[in-house]
């Protein structure tokens, strides 16, 4: 079944694609948008996103990981033993 949603602009990638395929800036969690604003001074209110959003999210989880490893004490990252 073919998607006949008007064709919207993706903030970030600047490609044309049905509504459908996009997300709107109210629903991007604050994180993520953080993310974006500092890679992409242009991201704001009424902006939407494609899957690109699948990228910053990866940025994201990267960033927790480092900060995550960069305060751990030596010895207590494998848990309980």
């Amino acid at each position: 079944m073919k998607d006949h949603s008007p064709l919207l602009t993706c903030s970030v990638c600047g490609r044309s694609l049905p509504a459908s395929e996009l997300v709107p800036f109210e629903v991007v969690r604050s994180p993520i948008s953080e993310i974006l604003r500092r890679n992409r001074p242009g991201w704001a209110e009424g902006d939407l996103i494609c899957l690109e959003i699948q990228q910053v999210q990866m940025e994201l989880m990267e960033e927790i990981a480092s900060h995550r490893r960069s305060v751990e004490p030596e010895g207590l990252e494998g848990g309980p033993e």
